[in-house]
């Protein structure tokens, strides 16, 4: 039962633990991908150019020569019309349709949905087919930069606290010196490059480490958690791209740790480190409150030192306080309200550990209690078994009387006092029933325990 009741808070505990963050993630949580838009238009891998499917562009000038897949995504009980493209496939999720790219031209594919309520959208891209082969096409050097995190020591608490809820990592983009980049995990890196002929910009395919992440003459995205290291970031045609490195880290603060208290009115000092190493001088911080002050905001490197002061609510009596440091991608706060969960997901730890813990040793003990009235019923069975025996081995003869009597009397007159008098008559005793009496003993009392142990 209380194993139960314990499974049951803890997942009720972090169930609401995992989605306060979400109240206050903003805009700058999700990394950029090439995902579909709304409506479901997308464009296929086209040869020479692309590896991916990505939302179509509205607009793209491509060289003559190749099928191009479209593919509009829409219920299985919808009817789509394809004008410009034929169609190639149709399945639960959408159409598929290729459009072959052999005169140089303008044209037009379009998809019109019907869905079964009578609904009727369209979607259309605009293709200019030129007669140039895929090497003629020119990518500049990639340039990458970051948003600014633009607040200062004189920021309100409304700004600092806009961009805690509004950016998962404040880090700053360094070069490396040879071309790359260096900036934590959960960053969006905004990434840009130059194209000639500048109509080819809208397919132009950007990668990273081989994977498509985005489709024209700039793209955004930002690494998971998970992946740290060394980037390879392309854009271009795959024969002809041009590259770039993007080192990625994460940072873990770790001092002070979870549970330690923040006080108001004193300095704090905070301490991180990054993984992989050796990022530490360039971690960005950033202290927030909602009340009170935060002095400094903004600092630099593995350590940060800041004071919070008045941060308590002063209309709530007391009750209410957030404060929050950032460390690049890692984030820290004290919060009243999460702080009560804390304690109570704590107390409610406390109570079914102990709970479970006296169920358990309740069972144990009782278990051990059967086990040991069997061996005790068992072992006095097979005393009982034996009792002929050892009462016909250890009956006392004359000799055996004679022989305690003048034992026992010659211990008497060596000494009066013990240990030595019981020495001596635990000698005299052993002396006039050794032989056959012990070896009885000893044979009953030892086949029973070991027959009993089994």
């Amino acid at each position: 039962m209380a194993m139960r009741q314990f499974i049951r808070h803890i997942t009720i505990m972090l169930v609401v633990l995992w989605c306060l963050p979400g109240l206050v993630m903003g805009a700058d949580t999700a990394p950029a991908a090439a995902v579909p838009p709304p409506d479901g238009w997308l464009i296929g891998p086209i040869p020479e150019l692309t590896t991916g499917w990505h939302p179509a562009p509205a607009a793209a000038m491509i060289p003559m020569g190749r099928m191009v897949l479209f593919r509009q995504l829409a219920p299985a009980d919808a009817q789509v019309a394809w004008r410009g493209a034929t169609e190639v496939a149709r399945d639960a999720t959408g159409s598929s349709a290729a459009c072959p790219l052999d005169a140089v031209g303008d044209m037009q594919v379009q998809a019109v949905v019907t869905l079964a309520d009578g609904t009727v959208s369209t979607n259309r891209t605009h293709l200019t087919v030129a007669d140039f082969p895929v090497a003629a096409i020119q990518v500049g050097a990639i340039q990458a930069a970051v948003t600014p995190i633009a607040v200062d020591e004189e920021a309100t608490n409304e700004e600092t606290m806009w961009v805690w809820t509004h950016f998962r990592s404040i880090a700053a983009l360094h070069s490396d010196g040879a071309g790359g980049w260096s900036t934590s995990v959960q960053r969006r890196v905004h990434l840009r490059a130059a194209v000639q002929p500048r109509g080819v910009a809208p397919v132009l395919e950007w990668r990273s480490d081989g994977v498509p992440i985005g489709l024209g003459g700039a793209a955004t995205h930002a690494w998971g958690r998970r992946e740290t290291g060394t980037h390879q970031v392309e854009v271009g045609p795959p024969l002809q791209a041009r590259s770039t490195t993007v080192t990625t880290y994460d940072v873990y603060i770790t001092s002070p740790q979870r549970g330690d208290p923040w006080p108001d009115g004193e300095p704090i000092t905070f301490e991180a480190m990054t993984i992989p190493g050796g990022f530490e001088s360039q971690i960005s911080w950033l202290a927030s409150t909602k009340y009170g002050t935060a002095k400094p905001v903004r600092g630099v490197g593995a350590n940060f030192t800041v004071q919070f002061n008045d941060t308590l609510d002063p209309g709530g009596e007391g009750h209410t306080r957030w404060v929050g440091v950032q460390a690049d991608n890692e984030q820290a706060r004290r919060d009243k309200i999460l702080d009560k969960i804390l304690e109570k997901l704590a107390e409610i730890i406390a109570e079914a550990i102990a709970e479970l813990i006296e169920e358990i040793i309740q069972e144990v003990i009782e278990a051990i209690q059967e086990k040991l009235e069997e061996f005790i019923s068992c072992v006095e069975g097979k005393l009982l078994e034996g009792a002929d025996e050892i009462n016909k081995a250890c009956t006392p003869t004359d000799n055996d009387i004679l022989c305690l009597a003048v034992g026992i009397a010659g211990c008497a007159l060596e000494c009066a006092t013990p240990p030595t008098c019981e020495v001596c008559l635990l000698d005299v005793f052993g002396g006039c029933f050794a032989g056959e009496c012990l070896s009885t003993l000893e044979e009953v009392y030892g086949g029973a325990f070991n027959d009993c142990s089994e």
